[in-house]
């Protein structure tokens, strides 16, 4: 039996036509085919939109020694509206499938439900127009107007 994570973090970052994801992963049982990879809810384990080893790469040829934690920076291009995940899985060898160890909770990329009031946190300008204005660490500039 494989042993779960102790810490399974995400984090996320919207740019125009991408968001990026950050993932961390701490305890994991180490075999060399450990990964991270974000899915689309209710898609197999075969089709990854995005994928990394612990490693943060995509190691050719495979990595021969697994690590236990590792920081993995994920990136959906263009993507549909609808719910993905981003999940952890390791290879179990008798069955000669990938498992999952730990998932994310769901991250819905959509519009906002109508009637929903969002209140801005600090650092967020509301517009009179009803959008949103942030600047983010890096120096990009966001501006949010919800769908009506």
């Amino acid at each position: 039996m494989a042993v779960a994570p102790t810490s399974v973090t995400p984090t996320a970052t919207i740019k125009l036509n991408t968001v990026s994801f950050t993932y961390t992963i701490t305890n994991g049982p180490s075999k060399p085919r450990d990964y991270v990879g974000i899915f689309r809810i209710g898609d197999d384990n075969t089709k990854q939109l995005d994928w990394k080893y612990l490693a943060n790469n995509r190691q050719s040829p495979r990595p021969v020694t697994g690590v236990t934690s590792g920081t993995v920076n994920l990136t959906l291009t263009n993507p549909t509206l609808g719910a993905y995940q981003i999940r952890f899985n390791t290879l179990d060898i008798s069955l000669n499938i990938f498992v999952t160890l730990a998932t994310s909770d769901p991250i819905m990329l959509g519009p906002f439900p109508t009637g929903v009031t969002l209140i801005a946190p600090p650092g967020v300008t509301t517009n009179p127009d009803n959008t949103w204005e942030m600047n983010v660490p890096d120096g990009t500039h966001i501006k949010l107007k919800p769908t009506p």
